[in-house]
């Protein structure tokens, strides 16, 4: 039976004999009409292949690039196809794996394609096109595709920064940098290479050469993603102030760049500018981004500037709620703005079916706004004992007693749920602090190294231990123990704090100190400890400004006058030729009474005027 020739074989064969007209799409212009008829066995496939073979002759196809066009299994030698046609069946192949998702054809079909480049070239767009759909199912056969595709097409910029990307995500990240790096030698005007490399090297760890890098791209030609990444190298490093012009940059350029507005709400509030938070907050709330997380932060921004009543008046406009209005009215109670949160709170509870996490709440308002402990103790009775609080609420009553002064009580409390809640090591934590706030230090250092014993991998006892240790002088071990922490837990910020700081008091292995201490403020902003560590770990590598910003914020922070922290400030405002500043400091740090009150009027006494 004589077929007719399918739509395909005939534009194929017309394109491969010269008459169809090649233009610059080559292999890559839309896909012409799949066969009108389908044939079902294998015999008649091939059959109809050959009939159709033998028709196109005149077309100037030979027969064997029939058959391989209809799909039949042939062996031709390799000079029996012309390059047109092997680009043309690898074009396909490419499609089809792309079709049926056969991540090793596509490879294998891009890999012909980049070995017939200046023969039978496919256009960079249609690259890209299938690139993309090997990168975002986050494959790293997306290498050895791009690999080929920027063989195929040299020299075009988002092929190259394509297989950067991939190189990078597949932890190939020295590669990518080399890649970027070649590109930028030949083409240093690019601002996209750039931001790439800059991008890749702050994933990997290197902001410093980031930072360098993106200040290397001509402001006139910085997108401004360049600026966005700037920013979060320049914040690594503890450049907030410098960090956030490249944010307001970002979002001038980007007006709705929300990671951008949420990185100027974070670094705001990290470094005390909370009407410039509310701002960047409430952009966001117009872009409709994540409004319970946002009104919550916005509460807690009125709060922090104490503004009850602005603070009041966005839990208003917050969703109606049971845990956003437990965890707004949890803000209020933070702030000690007790009448509001406990207003809030108990219409909460008032509800049906309230989250029983109010009643911690109300306990803890009712202790320290009124020191009310039975008031507290009978709140705490409100949560139903299947309700998954029960530790909980037998640890927050052992607290609030040991706070009350009733250490017996709060003992024999927290022995009991220690008998009842045998798997639960909080309980022989609070134990511990009970132990050593009474001065009771060789039962608590006991306490703790048992429960250590008995959860190896629990490392808020290892750090209690440790505090310990360090208060009774066994520095050493407490040190170790801290690493062990660090090691465990790198985002552990009081381990941070206490290895950074250890680092820095002792005079050694400064830039690690920094990094430790950096990150430590990072992870736990507005903390007036961490921040008058890093003052003295900038003060011994002589970071003069930087620390002398670290210590001002501590002291401004640290409400009840830490006599280390004025000790601090005098150190570095003298180091600064302030030698009033020095002076007052001094002077604060000995009110105190310090152990050390001698070593301090030594130094009070040499810049007396």
């Amino acid at each position: 039976m004589k077929t007719t020739p399918s739509t395909l074989v005939l534009a194929l064969a017309l394109a491969l004999a010269g008459l169809g007209g090649c233009d610059e799409g080559g292999p890559g212009k839309a896909q012409p009409e799949a066969p009108a008829q389908a044939v079902s066995t294998e015999a008649a496939r091939t059959e109809a292949a050959k009939t159709e073979a033998a028709s196109t002759k005149a077309a100037g196809v030979a027969p064997a690039e029939a058959l391989l066009l209809q799909g039949v299994e042939v062996q031709p030698r390799q000079n029996e196809l012309s390059p047109q046609a092997r680009g043309m069946a690898a074009y396909l192949a490419m499609m089809q794996a792309v079709s049926t998702e056969d991540e090793d054809a596509g490879v294998r079909a891009a890999e012909e394609l980049a070995s017939l480049a200046g023969i039978e070239d496919l256009p960079p767009k249609l690259w890209l096109e299938c690139a993309l759909w090997y990168m975002d199912r986050k494959t790293v056969n997306a290498i050895p595709f791009l690999k080929s595709a920027v063989r195929a097409c040299p020299g075009e910029v988002p092929l190259t920064l394509a297989l950067s990307e991939a190189l990078s995500d597949n932890g190939f990240a020295e590669e990518a940098m080399r890649l970027l790096e070649d590109a930028l030698a030949k083409d240093p005007e690019n601002a996209d290479t750039a931001v790439q490399l800059g991008i890749t090297q702050l994933k990997s760890g290197l902001a410093e050469k980031a930072c360098q890098t993106f200040e290397a791209v001509k402001p006139q030609a910085r997108p401004g993603l360049a600026d966005f990444y700037h920013a979060k190298a320049l914040a690594s490093l503890g450049r907030d102030a410098v960090a956030l012009v490249r944010l307001r940059e970002a979002v001038r350029k980007l007006p709705d760049f929300e990671e951008a507005w949420a990185e100027i709400a974070s670094s705001c509030e990290r470094t005390g500018d909370f009407k410039g938070a509310c701002q960047a907050y409430e952009r966001l709330l117009k872009l409709n981004v994540a409004e319970t997380e946002v009104r919550l932060r916005l509460v807690a921004c009125a709060l922090k500037m104490n503004q009850p009543g602005k603070a009041l008046a966005y839990f208003q406009q917050g969703p109606d709620d049971p845990s956003f209005q437990m965890r707004a009215g949890a803000l209020f109670a933070d702030a000690r703005h007790y009448l509001q949160a406990e207003k809030l709170l108990k219409a909460l509870a008032a509800r049906e079916a309230p989250p029983p996490e109010v009643f911690l709440v109300l306990a803890d308002v009712a202790f320290e706004q009124r020191h009310d402990i039975e008031a507290a103790l009978a709140w705490l009775d409100k949560i139903p004992e299947a309700s998954g609080l029960a530790p909980k609420k037998i640890l927050m009553s052992a607290q609030l007693l040991a706070e009350a002064g009733e250490t017996a009580r709060a003992l024999e409390r927290v022995r009991e749920g220690r008998a009842q809640f045998q798997d639960v090591p909080d309980f022989v934590n609070l134990e511990t602090r009970i132990l050593s706030k009474e001065g009771r230090k060789d039962e608590a250092v006991a306490c703790a190294r048992a429960a250590c014993a008995q959860w190896p991998d629990d490392t808020d006892l290892a750090f209690l231990l440790g505090s310990l240790l360090a208060e009774g002088g066994a520095r050493e071990e407490a040190f170790g123990i801290m690493e062990g922490i660090v090691a465990k837990e790198p985002d552990n910020y009081q381990a941070l704090n206490f290895v950074g700081y250890t680092l820095a008091e002792e005079n050694r292995d400064i830039p690690r100190a920094l990094d430790l201490l950096i990150k430590a403020n990072r992870l736990m902003p507005g903390q007036f400890y961490i921040l008058d560590s890093l003052a003295w770990a900038h003060f011994r590598a002589g970071h003069a400004d930087e620390a002398w910003t670290c210590i001002r914020e501590a002291a401004r922070l640290d409400k009840a006058g830490d006599p280390a922290i004025w000790e601090h400030f005098g150190d570095i405002a003298l180091a600064r030729g302030l030698k009033a500043e020095a002076r007052d400091a001094y002077r604060k740090a000995l009110e105190k009474k310090p152990d050390n009150a001698a070593d301090i009027q030594r130094r009070l006494n040499a810049i007396q005027p």
